[in-house]
Protein backbone atom coordinates (compact mmCIF):
# COMPACT_ATOMS: atom_id res chain seq x y z
CA UNK A 1 0.00 0.00 0.00
CA UNK A 2 1.39 3.62 -0.81
CA UNK A 3 1.72 6.37 0.50
CA UNK A 4 0.48 9.65 -0.69
CA UNK A 5 3.02 12.04 -2.20
CA UNK A 6 1.94 14.76 0.66
CA UNK A 7 3.36 12.20 3.42
CA UNK A 8 6.90 12.10 1.88
CA UNK A 9 10.09 13.04 3.78
CA UNK A 10 11.15 15.92 1.80
CA UNK A 11 7.13 17.43 1.92
CA UNK A 12 7.48 20.71 3.52
CA UNK A 13 4.10 22.20 5.22
CA UNK A 14 4.37 25.71 6.67
CA UNK A 15 8.02 24.99 5.86
CA UNK A 16 7.78 21.83 8.14
CA UNK A 17 9.49 18.84 7.35
CA UNK A 18 8.66 15.56 7.46
CA UNK A 19 10.10 12.02 8.18
CA UNK A 20 8.79 8.41 8.30
CA UNK A 21 10.23 6.77 11.03
CA UNK A 22 9.59 2.60 11.64
CA UNK A 23 10.50 1.41 14.50
CA UNK A 24 11.05 -2.54 14.55
CA UNK A 25 12.33 -5.72 16.91
CA UNK A 26 13.24 -7.87 14.11
CA UNK A 27 13.77 -10.61 16.45
CA UNK A 28 17.33 -12.17 15.81
CA UNK A 29 17.43 -15.60 13.99
CA UNK A 30 20.20 -16.38 16.96
CA UNK A 31 17.44 -16.87 19.33
CA UNK A 32 14.91 -18.37 17.18
CA UNK A 33 14.22 -21.59 18.58
CA UNK A 34 11.33 -24.33 17.28
CA UNK A 35 10.91 -25.41 21.60
CA UNK A 36 10.43 -21.68 22.14
CA UNK A 37 8.17 -20.67 19.28
CA UNK A 38 6.37 -23.71 19.42
CA UNK A 39 3.04 -21.74 18.19
CA UNK A 40 4.75 -20.70 14.86
CA UNK A 41 4.58 -23.02 11.56
CA UNK A 42 8.43 -24.83 10.95
CA UNK A 43 9.16 -22.77 7.88
CA UNK A 44 8.15 -19.20 8.91
CA UNK A 45 11.22 -19.84 11.51
CA UNK A 46 13.94 -20.57 9.04
CA UNK A 47 15.88 -17.36 8.26
CA UNK A 48 16.02 -18.24 4.68
CA UNK A 49 12.03 -17.56 4.14
CA UNK A 50 12.10 -15.01 7.74
CA UNK A 51 15.07 -12.84 5.91
CA UNK A 52 13.02 -12.23 2.74
CA UNK A 53 10.11 -11.35 4.66
CA UNK A 54 11.72 -8.82 6.52
CA UNK A 55 13.18 -7.51 3.41
CA UNK A 56 9.74 -7.23 2.07
CA UNK A 57 8.14 -6.15 5.08
CA UNK A 58 10.72 -3.57 5.21
CA UNK A 59 10.67 -2.58 1.62
CA UNK A 60 6.81 -2.22 2.00
CA UNK A 61 7.09 0.35 4.86
CA UNK A 62 10.10 2.34 2.97
CA UNK A 63 10.90 4.57 5.97
CA UNK A 64 13.30 7.64 6.11
CA UNK A 65 14.33 6.36 9.09
CA UNK A 66 14.76 2.51 10.57
CA UNK A 67 15.41 2.20 14.16
CA UNK A 68 15.43 -1.58 14.77
CA UNK A 69 16.25 -3.85 17.49
CA UNK A 70 17.61 -7.42 17.54
CA UNK A 71 19.55 -6.79 14.31
CA UNK A 72 22.25 -9.59 13.78
CA UNK A 73 24.29 -11.51 10.72
CA UNK A 74 24.80 -7.14 10.35
CA UNK A 75 27.45 -7.71 8.44
CA UNK A 76 26.89 -10.44 5.97
CA UNK A 77 22.85 -10.19 5.52
CA UNK A 78 22.05 -6.53 6.46
CA UNK A 79 24.80 -4.08 5.70
CA UNK A 80 24.85 -5.52 1.90
CA UNK A 81 20.48 -4.45 1.77
CA UNK A 82 20.76 -1.27 3.31
CA UNK A 83 23.66 -0.22 1.07
CA UNK A 84 21.32 -1.42 -1.70
CA UNK A 85 18.33 0.21 -0.53
CA UNK A 86 20.55 4.06 -0.02
CA UNK A 87 20.58 3.72 4.35
CA UNK A 88 23.55 5.20 5.76
CA UNK A 89 23.83 4.85 9.98
CA UNK A 90 24.92 3.32 12.63
CA UNK A 91 24.91 -0.16 14.25
CA UNK A 92 25.92 -1.14 17.74
CA UNK A 93 26.55 -4.45 19.09
CA UNK A 94 25.05 -5.82 22.18
CA UNK A 95 28.24 -5.73 25.05
CA UNK A 96 29.53 -8.99 25.64
CA UNK A 97 29.79 -9.22 29.57
CA UNK A 98 27.31 -12.13 30.35
CA UNK A 99 27.70 -14.17 27.13
CA UNK A 100 28.61 -13.66 23.41
CA UNK A 101 25.72 -11.45 22.37
CA UNK A 102 25.58 -11.72 18.52
CA UNK A 103 22.43 -9.09 18.21
CA UNK A 104 22.50 -5.33 18.81
CA UNK A 105 20.41 -2.35 17.88
CA UNK A 106 20.53 -0.28 14.70
CA UNK A 107 20.06 3.29 13.75
CA UNK A 108 19.93 3.87 9.89
CA UNK A 109 18.55 6.48 7.80
CA UNK A 110 18.47 7.62 3.99
CA UNK A 111 21.49 9.44 2.95
CA UNK A 112 19.69 10.88 -0.26
CA UNK A 113 17.62 12.82 2.52
CA UNK A 114 19.47 13.11 5.40
CA UNK A 115 22.76 13.69 6.92
CA UNK A 116 23.96 12.27 10.07
CA UNK A 117 26.00 15.33 12.02
CA UNK A 118 26.55 13.54 15.08
CA UNK A 119 26.68 10.00 16.59
CA UNK A 120 27.44 7.87 19.97
CA UNK A 121 26.33 4.17 21.31
CA UNK A 122 25.14 3.88 24.45
CA UNK A 123 25.73 1.04 27.03
CA UNK A 124 23.31 0.06 29.89
CA UNK A 125 25.89 -1.69 31.13
CA UNK A 126 27.35 1.13 32.61
CA UNK A 127 24.61 1.63 35.76
CA UNK A 128 26.05 -1.21 36.92
CA UNK A 129 29.27 0.96 37.32
CA UNK A 130 27.39 3.74 38.89
CA UNK A 131 29.15 5.84 36.09
CA UNK A 132 27.30 9.22 35.29
CA UNK A 133 25.60 10.22 31.88
CA UNK A 134 28.93 11.11 29.57
CA UNK A 135 29.76 14.96 29.57
CA UNK A 136 31.76 17.44 27.50
CA UNK A 137 34.92 16.79 29.00
CA UNK A 138 34.48 12.56 28.10
CA UNK A 139 33.58 13.39 24.81
CA UNK A 140 35.82 13.18 21.65
CA UNK A 141 34.68 15.10 18.84
CA UNK A 142 36.17 14.59 15.42
CA UNK A 143 36.18 16.50 11.69
CA UNK A 144 36.07 13.77 9.16
CA UNK A 145 38.46 11.61 10.86
CA UNK A 146 39.47 7.86 9.89
CA UNK A 147 37.69 5.19 11.52
CA UNK A 148 40.58 4.21 13.82
CA UNK A 149 40.60 7.91 14.98
CA UNK A 150 37.19 8.66 15.85
CA UNK A 151 36.37 4.93 17.60
CA UNK A 152 36.87 6.10 20.95
CA UNK A 153 39.27 4.49 22.83
CA UNK A 154 37.74 2.44 26.47
CA UNK A 155 37.31 4.48 28.46
CA UNK A 156 35.98 7.29 26.30
CA UNK A 157 33.00 8.32 24.47
CA UNK A 158 31.90 7.35 21.04
CA UNK A 159 30.96 10.75 19.69
CA UNK A 160 31.62 12.26 16.46
CA UNK A 161 30.43 15.76 15.45
CA UNK A 162 30.48 17.29 11.47
CA UNK A 163 31.91 20.25 9.64
CA UNK A 164 29.10 23.04 10.29
CA UNK A 165 28.02 22.59 6.84
CA UNK A 166 28.90 18.76 6.41
CA UNK A 167 28.14 15.48 7.49
CA UNK A 168 30.05 12.65 8.91
CA UNK A 169 31.24 10.87 5.33
CA UNK A 170 30.89 7.33 6.28
CA UNK A 171 27.72 5.64 5.31
CA UNK A 172 27.56 2.59 7.83
CA UNK A 173 29.23 1.80 10.47
CA UNK A 174 29.27 -0.51 13.84
CA UNK A 175 30.50 1.26 16.70
CA UNK A 176 32.74 -0.71 19.61
CA UNK A 177 32.28 -0.92 23.22
CA UNK A 178 32.96 2.44 24.28
CA UNK A 179 33.90 1.44 27.58
CA UNK A 180 36.54 -2.03 28.07
CA UNK A 181 34.56 -2.81 31.47
CA UNK A 182 30.97 -3.04 29.66
CA UNK A 183 33.08 -6.67 27.64
CA UNK A 184 34.63 -7.47 30.70
CA UNK A 185 33.10 -10.48 33.00
CA UNK A 186 35.76 -9.99 35.43
CA UNK A 187 35.47 -6.71 36.23
CA UNK A 188 31.55 -7.63 36.67
CA UNK A 189 32.52 -10.42 38.99
CA UNK A 190 34.07 -8.03 41.31
CA UNK A 191 31.10 -5.82 41.58
CA UNK A 192 28.84 -5.79 44.47
CA UNK A 193 25.71 -7.91 43.92
CA UNK A 194 23.54 -4.94 44.34
CA UNK A 195 25.41 -4.06 41.49
CA UNK A 196 25.44 -7.00 38.92
CA UNK A 197 21.74 -7.35 38.49
CA UNK A 198 22.23 -3.97 36.02
CA UNK A 199 24.56 -5.78 33.87
CA UNK A 200 22.00 -6.90 31.24
CA UNK A 201 24.24 -6.25 27.93
CA UNK A 202 21.83 -3.79 26.41
CA UNK A 203 22.53 -0.73 24.04
CA UNK A 204 21.13 1.89 22.27
CA UNK A 205 22.30 4.75 19.79
CA UNK A 206 21.66 8.03 19.84
CA UNK A 207 22.03 10.44 16.17
CA UNK A 208 21.48 13.80 15.41
CA UNK A 209 19.90 14.07 11.52
CA UNK A 210 19.41 16.80 9.54
CA UNK A 211 17.74 17.00 5.80
CA UNK A 212 19.29 17.69 3.06
CA UNK A 213 18.91 20.41 1.04
CA UNK A 214 16.84 19.34 -1.70
CA UNK A 215 17.66 22.01 -4.36
CA UNK A 216 18.22 25.90 -5.13
CA UNK A 217 15.09 27.66 -5.42
CA UNK A 218 14.86 30.53 -8.88
CA UNK A 219 15.07 33.88 -8.37
CA UNK A 220 11.94 34.27 -9.12
CA UNK A 221 10.65 31.45 -6.52
CA UNK A 222 12.76 33.77 -4.12
CA UNK A 223 11.28 36.85 -4.78
CA UNK A 224 7.52 35.45 -4.22
CA UNK A 225 8.91 33.87 -1.15
CA UNK A 226 10.05 37.46 0.13
CA UNK A 227 10.92 37.57 3.79
CA UNK A 228 9.66 33.93 4.78
CA UNK A 229 12.20 31.97 2.82
CA UNK A 230 14.57 32.49 5.31
CA UNK A 231 12.41 31.16 8.10
CA UNK A 232 11.19 28.38 5.89
CA UNK A 233 15.78 27.58 5.12
CA UNK A 234 16.44 27.61 8.71
CA UNK A 235 13.52 24.89 9.65
CA UNK A 236 14.46 22.79 6.72
CA UNK A 237 17.99 23.05 7.85
CA UNK A 238 16.78 22.08 11.76
CA UNK A 239 19.02 18.93 13.04
CA UNK A 240 16.45 16.41 15.05
CA UNK A 241 17.70 13.90 17.61
CA UNK A 242 16.86 10.13 17.25
CA UNK A 243 17.42 7.22 19.43
CA UNK A 244 17.02 3.44 18.73
CA UNK A 245 17.11 1.16 22.04
CA UNK A 246 16.48 -2.09 23.26
CA UNK A 247 15.92 -2.35 26.86
CA UNK A 248 15.96 -5.51 29.17
CA UNK A 249 13.51 -8.41 28.50
CA UNK A 250 12.58 -9.77 32.19
CA UNK A 251 9.54 -8.66 33.73
CA UNK A 252 11.22 -9.62 37.00
CA UNK A 253 13.32 -7.01 36.65
CA UNK A 254 11.69 -3.63 36.76
CA UNK A 255 14.21 -1.79 38.59
CA UNK A 256 16.58 -2.16 36.02
CA UNK A 257 14.18 -1.21 32.96
CA UNK A 258 13.29 1.90 34.35
CA UNK A 259 17.35 2.57 35.59
CA UNK A 260 17.93 2.01 31.77
CA UNK A 261 15.14 4.38 30.50
CA UNK A 262 16.22 7.26 32.95
CA UNK A 263 19.82 6.32 32.13
CA UNK A 264 18.87 7.00 28.44
CA UNK A 265 16.82 9.92 28.78
CA UNK A 266 19.80 11.61 30.69
CA UNK A 267 22.08 10.73 27.72
CA UNK A 268 20.05 12.07 25.60
CA UNK A 269 19.82 16.02 27.24
CA UNK A 270 23.93 15.38 27.47
CA UNK A 271 24.37 14.67 23.87
CA UNK A 272 22.48 17.27 22.96
CA UNK A 273 24.58 19.67 24.87
CA UNK A 274 27.31 18.69 23.86
CA UNK A 275 26.57 18.63 20.35
CA UNK A 276 25.46 21.88 20.54
CA UNK A 277 28.71 22.99 22.06
CA UNK A 278 30.87 20.76 19.64
CA UNK A 279 28.82 22.60 16.89
CA UNK A 280 29.28 26.42 18.03
CA UNK A 281 26.01 26.84 19.22
CA UNK A 282 25.40 27.17 23.42
CA UNK A 283 21.73 26.03 23.74
CA UNK A 284 20.92 28.90 25.69
CA UNK A 285 17.90 31.65 24.18
CA UNK A 286 19.12 35.12 23.74
CA UNK A 287 16.88 37.88 23.23
CA UNK A 288 15.99 37.57 19.52
CA UNK A 289 16.59 33.68 18.66
CA UNK A 290 13.00 32.04 17.72
CA UNK A 291 12.21 28.53 18.94
CA UNK A 292 13.84 26.95 15.61
CA UNK A 293 16.65 27.70 16.39
CA UNK A 294 17.03 26.76 19.86
CA UNK A 295 15.38 23.51 20.15
CA UNK A 296 15.87 19.99 18.88
CA UNK A 297 12.97 17.89 18.45
CA UNK A 298 13.43 14.80 19.62
CA UNK A 299 12.28 11.44 18.66
CA UNK A 300 12.97 7.96 20.96
CA UNK A 301 12.85 4.74 19.44
CA UNK A 302 12.58 1.50 20.93
CA UNK A 303 12.10 -2.33 22.47
CA UNK A 304 11.28 -0.73 25.93
CA UNK A 305 10.26 -4.29 27.15
CA UNK A 306 7.51 -2.25 28.82
CA UNK A 307 3.55 -2.11 29.61
CA UNK A 308 1.64 1.19 29.16
CA UNK A 309 1.01 2.58 32.40
CA UNK A 310 4.35 0.95 34.17
CA UNK A 311 7.26 2.66 35.70
CA UNK A 312 9.50 3.33 32.42
CA UNK A 313 6.47 3.73 30.33
CA UNK A 314 5.67 6.96 32.82
CA UNK A 315 9.33 8.07 33.24
CA UNK A 316 9.42 7.77 28.89
CA UNK A 317 6.29 10.40 28.95
CA UNK A 318 8.31 12.74 31.35
CA UNK A 319 10.74 13.09 29.13
CA UNK A 320 14.30 14.27 28.94
CA UNK A 321 15.01 15.53 32.07
CA UNK A 322 16.23 19.20 32.43
CA UNK A 323 19.89 20.59 33.10
CA UNK A 324 19.62 20.75 36.52
CA UNK A 325 16.97 19.22 39.35
CA UNK A 326 13.90 21.66 39.13
CA UNK A 327 14.45 22.89 35.79
CA UNK A 328 12.36 22.15 33.05
CA UNK A 329 12.67 19.47 30.64
CA UNK A 330 11.40 18.10 27.45
CA UNK A 331 8.27 15.75 27.94
CA UNK A 332 7.85 13.19 25.15
CA UNK A 333 4.34 11.72 24.05
CA UNK A 334 3.60 8.37 22.58
CA UNK A 335 3.71 9.06 18.73
CA UNK A 336 1.62 6.31 17.72
CA UNK A 337 -0.92 6.87 20.64
CA UNK A 338 -1.28 10.44 19.15
CA UNK A 339 -2.75 8.23 16.25
CA UNK A 340 -5.14 6.58 17.97
CA UNK A 341 -6.61 9.80 18.96
CA UNK A 342 -7.49 10.18 15.54
CA UNK A 343 -7.34 6.84 13.55
CA UNK A 344 -9.84 7.72 10.13
CA UNK A 345 -7.84 10.87 9.69
CA UNK A 346 -4.13 9.74 10.69
CA UNK A 347 -4.30 5.96 9.89
CA UNK A 348 -3.58 4.32 6.51
CA UNK A 349 -6.38 1.64 5.82
CA UNK A 350 -5.44 -1.69 5.28
CA UNK A 351 -5.71 -2.76 1.72
CA UNK A 352 -6.16 -6.16 2.28
CA UNK A 353 -9.15 -5.19 4.34
CA UNK A 354 -8.06 -7.26 7.30
CA UNK A 355 -8.42 -5.63 10.76
CA UNK A 356 -6.03 -3.24 12.34
CA UNK A 357 -5.27 -2.98 16.35
CA UNK A 358 -7.10 -0.44 18.03
CA UNK A 359 -6.41 2.08 21.35
CA UNK A 360 -6.61 0.15 24.60
CA UNK A 361 -9.20 2.41 26.07
CA UNK A 362 -7.76 2.91 29.67
CA UNK A 363 -4.04 4.18 27.79
CA UNK A 364 -4.67 5.15 24.52
CA UNK A 365 -1.65 2.88 23.16
CA UNK A 366 -1.90 -0.08 20.95
CA UNK A 367 -3.68 -3.21 22.16
CA UNK A 368 -0.70 -4.90 21.03
CA UNK A 369 2.85 -4.60 19.59
CA UNK A 370 3.93 -8.09 20.52
CA UNK A 371 2.27 -11.42 20.03
CA UNK A 372 2.52 -15.11 21.72
CA UNK A 373 0.36 -17.19 23.10
CA UNK A 374 1.51 -16.35 26.52
CA UNK A 375 2.35 -12.78 26.37
CA UNK A 376 0.78 -9.92 23.88
CA UNK A 377 1.26 -6.37 24.83
CA UNK A 378 2.36 -3.53 23.71
CA UNK A 379 5.92 -2.72 24.86
CA UNK A 380 7.65 -0.98 21.53
CA UNK A 381 7.27 2.71 21.26
CA UNK A 382 8.09 5.99 19.45
CA UNK A 383 8.45 8.78 22.02
CA UNK A 384 8.66 12.47 20.23
CA UNK A 385 8.95 15.93 21.66
CA UNK A 386 6.07 18.27 21.74
CA UNK A 387 7.49 20.17 19.09
CA UNK A 388 6.83 17.09 16.85
CA UNK A 389 3.45 16.27 15.16
CA UNK A 390 2.00 13.32 13.76
CA UNK A 391 1.16 13.29 10.27
CA UNK A 392 0.39 9.89 9.42
CA UNK A 393 0.45 6.29 10.65
CA UNK A 394 0.52 2.59 9.12
CA UNK A 395 -1.85 0.33 10.25
CA UNK A 396 -0.60 -2.11 12.64
CA UNK A 397 -2.09 -5.93 12.56
CA UNK A 398 -5.07 -6.97 14.53
CA UNK A 399 -6.43 -9.50 16.96
CA UNK A 400 -7.94 -11.15 13.87
CA UNK A 401 -4.58 -11.55 11.50
CA UNK A 402 -2.12 -12.36 14.93
CA UNK A 403 -4.43 -14.68 16.96
CA UNK A 404 -2.40 -17.77 17.02
CA UNK A 405 0.82 -16.03 17.81
CA UNK A 406 3.73 -14.38 15.97
CA UNK A 407 6.09 -15.27 13.89
CA UNK A 408 3.87 -16.88 11.34
CA UNK A 409 4.09 -17.13 7.74
CA UNK A 410 3.00 -13.51 7.05
CA UNK A 411 4.53 -11.86 10.16
CA UNK A 412 8.12 -12.50 10.16
CA UNK A 413 8.89 -11.37 13.74
CA UNK A 414 7.11 -11.58 16.83
CA UNK A 415 6.87 -7.94 16.95
CA UNK A 416 4.93 -5.56 14.85
CA UNK A 417 6.40 -2.23 13.28
CA UNK A 418 5.46 0.81 14.38
CA UNK A 419 5.49 3.32 11.33
CA UNK A 420 4.72 6.79 11.23
CA UNK A 421 5.48 9.93 9.69
CA UNK A 422 6.11 13.31 12.06
CA UNK A 423 6.24 16.74 11.01
CA UNK A 424 8.96 18.97 12.70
Amino acid sequence: RGWPAAMSATATQAGKSLVRVTQYNLLAQCYVRSAIFTHSPGPALKWKNRGKALLAELERLDADVLAVQEMDQFEEFWAPWLERRGYGGVYKRRTQATAAKKDGCGLFFKHGKFELLARRGLEYNDEAFAGEPVTDSELTVGKGKDDDETNAAPGESVFDVADADGCLDRKLECLPTSRARNDDSDAVAKLPEARKTHVRDCVGILAMLREKRVGEASEKEKAAEGDQDEEKEERRKKPFLVASTHLFWDPAFPDVKLAQTERLLAETREFVRAFRKASGASGEKSAGDSPQKTSVPVIVAGDFNSVPGSDVHAAALRGVPGASPGTPGTPLKSAYAEALKRPDALIAKPSDGKDCVSADPTTGEPRHTNVTPGFTECIDYVFVSDDVVVAAAEPISGPAATFAGLPDLAHPSDHLPITVTLEY
